[in-house]
């Protein structure tokens, strides 16, 4: 297996298609599989990764008993170039691809708008397990990045799907790191995440509260609703 300089497995999209000569698999799909396996009736996808999982998208863009929700960079500036609001699935899985792409630059109070948005869906959905696909090159200064979130977003994103899980399906998450490149701070974003998962509520919460999204980011979260309109109700 080819590995990163940091030692892990490289941060790849899957997917499939004539015209291109690979098939690789993401971490995230695996896991999924293996837990409607074990004959969970649902299972959630939140994939925070800044690169839109299109193959985790593809494997499940046909089927209503996973819910795939990514909050990524948007696709006319970001490889894989894939994942608009408009992507939403097929036949029975139509409505449960949702994709909300943010603008290069995009901070830390914007982001975990979306990610609220996000959990109304899948608080309504109501899985048996959530699965979190969470990445860490959204971070400021990372050499890949585009967004500009900081250490906290992390902090924050993990408490609110712990308080999620809590709600939904009795706590129970499995989450998995995908990418991130900014090796200095990679143990300290993990640390955060892991402290949110296990309900330290971070201060950047309650400055959530107080502000509300900018006209780029509420823009962008509308193209979504508009998309899923007829599926959730939100």
């Amino acid at each position: 297996m080819y590995k990163r300089q940091d030692g892990r497995p490289l941060k790849l999209n899957n997917y499939t298609m004539s015209s291109v000569k690979y098939k690789i698999m993401r971490d995230g799909m695996v896991i999924t599989e293996g837990e409607l396996k074990q004959k969970e009736p649902s299972v959630a996808i939140i994939d925070l990764d800044q690169h839109f999982g299109n193959g985790t998208s593809h494997i499940f863009y046909h089927r209503s008993d996973v819910l795939y929700t990514s909050i990524h960079a948007h696709p006319k500036y970001c490889y894989p170039f894939s994942g608009y609001p408009s992507e939403i699935g097929i036949k029975e899985g139509a409505g449960y691809t949702i994709n909300v792409p943010l603008l290069p630059g995009t901070e830390t109070i914007d982001w975990l708008h979306a990610l609220n948005f996000v959990n109304k869906i899948v608080r309504e959905f109501s899985p048996e397990i959530i699965l979190v696909s969470i990445g860490f090159d959204g971070l400021k200064d990372d050499p890949v990045g585009m967004l500009n979130l900081s250490l906290e977003a992390f902090h924050g994103a993990a408490y609110l799907i712990s308080e999620l899980a809590r709600d939904t399906c009795k706590g129970k998450i499995t989450a998995v790191l995908e990418g991130g490149y900014y090796l200095q701070r990679l143990s300290k974003c993990a640390e955060l995440f892991i402290r949110g998962l296990l309900n330290e509520r971070p201060e950047i919460l309650n400055t959530l509260s107080k502000i509300p999204p900018s006209k780029h980011a509420t823009a962008l979260i509308n193209q979504t609703k508009k998309a899923i309109k007829e599926k959730w109700r939100i």
